[in-house]
């Protein structure tokens, strides 16, 4: 290619890069460089700087390498900023076409600068202080306070649109006039700044008010910076104002509030010292009750001795009455058997009946015995603890109950393992398991027995049935010896299988609770620890 011949070009990728590069090529300032765009490649044929070479007749196309096939070309640049495609034009060009990827074409503008520097080095001042003052309009139009600028004879030549937005002024009622919206009290330091401006000075931060057009009065915080000629004599000033209102009334509120708060911290402090002077009196008064409160504990601790030793007699007691009332009330039970089986022969209706009212007397007194030891011995044996898999223990449990035909019982799948005593264990879950099977009017029986976690520590085991119910009121009497709801003729029993149940789950660090409704069943909760270390 010759000097002085014209430079055939083509673009990849037609984005807004495209759109400027088209502007600039056909700019008449740049018409000196003899650059010409034959043809666009974009695989997105809605790109904006597409669409422009379209409407400027430009050969377009979505593959780059028909772009190969223009006569005469000299020159692909790629604005993509893809790697991959730039890699693929450089390696797949004619040999004779020059090559420009997107690093490139970035200084494109600059290129251009000093092809035109070059061309025409007569504008250049000219062009630059064209340049220089688009960019400072920019700089202004984009700043978010209020700019104005002034001549030396105090006349606005230039206001940006932030200040129409903020002042309500535009550029046609102020430009060529002196602005007048400084309030009558704010003119000293208003004329303070003039004098600045026409001694050559620039100032900052001073802060003073001015009015809007709808007459509102704003504070403002107004920093002002000289400009001057190229002989370098000051020919205006740059006037920034920043509202402040907001900050002083920020101000003012804080003000406000740091007095209210020093009157606060007085009235605080004569009310702290009336409440020093009362907690001396309080402190005074504390020390005698807490005199009172140890020789009270140590009334209590003795009494609570007292007590632990008199329940431990009783215990043994009942557990000696208990035993002690085993022999006579087997060799009872003997006896009429012997009397019946002796006289089976000559006893009339009303003996049959008192026998049996013995031997029924004997039979209950025989189970209350019994229940009152089993009661006595819970916890108290000395049985070291076992990992037990409650899915296992349950089923032979279950398995010993030898159930009737009317009886289902239903148990969860993957029970857990706990560390426990089995016995104290097997007291519980026979107990529960029994009473919802007794307690139960039900054609068909049917008893639950779940589980489910609610810690890391802790499970919670539950029995569920469908039997008679149990009113609210009476969930704590369920649980203490001898407290039957019903009478032996409805069911039988003594009244201390839910005692037991109550004093093997506290032995094992657990407790026990029941929800229930009178003819809708009852359930029974036994939350128990993983471990007996987790109690």
């Amino acid at each position: 290619m010759k000097q002085g011949d014209i430079l055939n070009v083509a673009i990849v990728g037609g984005g807004p890069g495209c759109k400027a590069i088209i502007d600039m090529i056909f700019a008449e300032k740049l018409s000196e460089l003899q650059m010409k765009l034959i043809g666009v490649a974009c695989t997105n044929p809605k790109a904006e700087g597409y669409r422009y070479a379209q409407e400027r007749g430009i050969y377009t196309t979505k593959d780059y390498r028909d772009l190969y096939k223009l006569e005469d070309l000299h020159m692909i640049i790629e604005l993509t900023d893809r790697e991959k495609v730039a890699n693929e034009i450089a390696r797949t060009k004619p040999d004779h076409v020059r090559f420009m990827d997107h690093v490139a074409a970035r200084l494109f503008w600059d290129i251009f600068r000093i092809e035109e520097e070059r061309i025409a080095q007569c504008k250049r001042g000219e062009e630059a202080l064209r340049d220089s003052e688009e960019r400072y309009r920019t700089v202004l139009e984009a700043c978010p306070d209020p700019v104005v600028v002034y001549d030396m004879k105090g006349k606005g030549i230039y206001i940006t649109p932030a200040f129409t937005e903020v002042f309500g002024w535009t550029p046609e009622e102020l430009l060529g006039k002196k602005i007048d919206y400084v309030p009558d009290e704010n003119w000293p330091e208003t004329q303070m700044m003039i004098n600045k401006v026409l001694a050559g000075e620039s100032f900052s931060g001073v802060e003073s008010r001015r009015y809007t057009k709808r007459g509102n009065i704003l504070d403002v915080s107004i920093s002002a910076a000289i400009y001057l000629n190229r002989d370098r004599i000051p020919v205006g000033s740059v006037h920034i104002l920043r509202d402040i209102t907001d900050r002083k009334l920020v101000e003012e509120a804080l003000q406000k509030a740091h007095h209210e708060l020093e009157q606060r911290v007085e009235e605080r402090t004569a009310e702290l010292a009336r409440t020093t002077k009362q907690l001396k009196l309080q402190l005074t008064e504390r020390k005698r009750a807490e005199e009172a409160l140890r020789v009270a504990h140590r009334n209590l601790a003795a009494k609570a001795d007292d007590l632990e030793a008199a329940n431990e007699e009783l215990s043994q007691y009942a557990y000696v009455v208990s035993h002690d009332l085993k022999a006579p009330l087997r060799a009872i039970h003997n006896y009429s058997d012997f009397l019946r089986e002796d006289l089976r022969a000559i006893l009339d209706s009303d003996r049959k009946a008192y026998l049996n009212g013995l031997s029924r007397a004997v039979r209950q007194g025989e189970e209350l015995v019994e229940d009152l030891l089993e009661l006595h011995r819970v916890g108290r044996r000395a049985v070291p603890t076992q990992t037990i898999d409650i899915g296992v223990f349950l089923k032979e449990l279950i398995a010993s109950l030898h159930l009737s035909a009317d009886v289902e019982v239903v148990t969860a799948n993957n029970w857990p393992t706990i560390e426990a005593e089995p016995t104290l264990l097997r007291q519980i879950f026979e107990n529960l398991i029994s009473n919802a099977i007794k307690f139960n009017g039900s054609a068909q029986k049917h008893v639950e027995v779940g589980w489910l976690p609610v810690s890391e520590e802790r499970y919670e085991l539950f029995v569920r049935d469908n039997g008679i119910g149990i009113e609210p009121s009476r969930y704590e009497q369920i649980f203490r010896v001898f407290q039957r709801l019903h009478t032996r003729n409805d069911y039988e029993g003594t009244g201390l299988g839910l005692a037991i149940v109550k004093k093997a789950t506290a032995k094992l660090h657990g407790s026990i609770r029941v929800e229930s409704k009178p003819g809708e069943g009852s359930t029974f909760f036994v939350v128990l620890p993983k471990t007996q270390e987790e109690r």
